[in-house]
């Protein structure tokens, strides 16, 4: 019974990781940020590798037109000089990046997508040069560098914060190109693209009836093919990363697999590796070579065959919390209330310093709602898992390792080394006495004295001794006087 309702769980694992795959990546279409992805990532390297010698090329051609326009006087179109201020791949990259991220939309033209990329190309010369000139600005003093401070504030640098700090930076200096100029240094670059790898983008002509008269314009999208080819990628990388759950069977012990070349245990039916590695080859070859000591492997299958069990009364105790919103209780704060809107006359009456207080009012509560809610839905996501597993009366955590050779557990959100909410909401399904030692441990831990006392007083009671009596029995004659002084077991 319990290995059909392991198997359950596991399909029901594999259907949450879909799930949650596909939210994400519409998230990801709906801010143009799809193609941050490995499935994306692989297909823009395909992409890459055939057309930077392109644009290698465009480059060379423009350097020549340079020179032929200094020595004979022809007349140039402005963005050759432009092309020679970036190297080749990364013309290449932030062309194929700014295309691709249009993708889904069909709307943009040539010209929105040609000023895209001339815009990007002249903010990431103003970049470099910045960077240039502070490394020079402190190189031989003691005063730190102001975009390494910057660049410490934020996870990842993106166009809105480089345009943010160049701002700050009023004694850096930056150059504008020409409109003109950038729109044809980036419709050229664009339509390269499309001659380059026409399997992939199409240049499509569009012609649209306004005001009684036919435009006609021209937009880039990519091909039906590499469409249908990220959506195989995306669904088979959504198999491939189910949203892995605590089993109610007794895991599969790990060993090596000759036949299949890997390492298998674990869960049942679903495959997971045994060592999370990287794409380096000092890690890699770890998958392919039966090289983890067998004493490993066993305590590895020791760790992950401890029965567990939900504690029932802490999961009550936590889900009144959340739906009371007690904070004493709860690790993470919830959603504060949005102050209410001001009315237009009020707005009206309040002067500049009054409407900034209400702003930042709002905004405060808004930074506050919105740091906090990742932490808020992993609560969510912890209390539910333990009541979907509250009537188990065993459950067990598969662990895997890293390269380094830790151990870690496969489930996400509720196991023993997550957060102080989720391993209080586990507890052992075979529990043992605490005996002597047990008992004083517990006497000594909490840091309280308060709780040390009510400890002690109801070990006292258990033992039906006098405290001095318990005191002096709590060793035996074989064990370390020096233990009388530990604080931790």
């Amino acid at each position: 019974m319990s290995e059909q309702r392991q198997i359950d769980l596991e399909v029901l694992s594999v259907q949450r990781g879909l799930d949650r795959y596909k939210a994400d990546l519409a998230n990801k279409r709906a801010s143009d940020k799809e193609f941050d992805g490995a499935p994306a990532n692989k297909f823009v390297l395909e992409v890459m590798e055939k057309f930077i010698p392109r644009v290698t090329k465009f480059r060379s051609e423009a350097g020549r037109k340079m020179v032929r326009g200094m020595t004979t006087g022809v007349r140039l179109g402005g963005w050759e000089a432009l092309a020679w201020s970036l190297p080749a791949p990364v013309l290449a990259y932030i062309t194929v990046r700014t295309i691709m991220s249009a993708g889904f939309n069909h709307n943009r033209t040539v010209h929105h997508l040609a000023r895209v990329i001339g815009s990007m190309a002249n903010l990431q010369v103003n970049w470099d040069d910045a960077r240039q000139q502070e490394r020079e600005r402190v190189s031989g003093t003691e005063e730190r560098n102001r975009i390494n401070l910057m660049k410490t504030k934020v996870r990842q640098i993106n166009p809105r914060h480089v345009k943010k700090w160049l701002r700050r930076l009023e004694d850096v200096q930056t150059q504008k190109w020409d409109h003109e100029h950038r729109v044809k240094l980036g419709s050229n670059l664009a339509l390269l693209l499309c001659d380059t790898c026409p399997e992939h983008f199409e240049l499509l002509t569009v012609h649209e009836a306004r005001r009684g008269k036919i435009k006609v314009k021209r937009t880039i999208r990519q091909s039906a093919a590499s469409d249908a080819r990220l959506e195989a990628a995306h669904g088979i990388r959504s198999i491939e990363h189910p949203w892995f759950l605590p089993m109610v069977h007794p895991p599969l012990p790990w060993a090596w697999n000759v036949h299949a070349g890997r390492y298998d245990g674990g869960y049942l039916r679903t495959h997971r590796d045994l060592i999370r590695v990287g794409k380096w080859t000092h890690t890699s070859a770890l998958t392919v070579n039966d090289v983890v000591p067998p004493v490993v492997l066993d305590a590895l299958n020791v760790v992950q065959s401890v029965r567990w069990r939900i504690n029932l009364d802490v999961l009550a105790v936590a889900t009144e919390a959340r739906e009371r919103g007690v904070l004493a209780v709860l690790p993470v704060e919830p959603a504060r209330p949005m102050p209410e809107r001001v009315g237009k006359v009020a707005w009206d009456g309040m002067d500049t310093q009054e409407r900034g207080i209400v702003k930042r009012a709002r905004s405060d509560v808004h930074d506050h709602n919105n740091r906090l809610e990742a932490k808020r839905q992993a609560l969510r996501r912890k209390l539910d898992l333990a009541n979907e597993f509250g009537d188990e009366p065993v459950i067990y955590f598969p662990h895997f390792l890293d390269f380094r050779g830790r151990a870690y557990p496969c489930p996400q959100d509720l196991h023993p080394q997550s957060d102080d909410i989720a391993r209080s909401l586990l507890t052992f399904a075979d529990a043992k006495p605490l005996g002597k030692m047990g008992w004083r441990y517990l006497c000594k831990s909490p840091n309280d004295a308060a709780d040390r006392s009510r400890f002690c007083d109801l070990y006292e009671g258990l033992q039906g001794r006098e405290r001095g009596q318990r005191a002096a029995g709590l060793l035996g004659p074989g064990e370390r006087a020096a233990e009388l002084e530990a604080t931790k077991p």
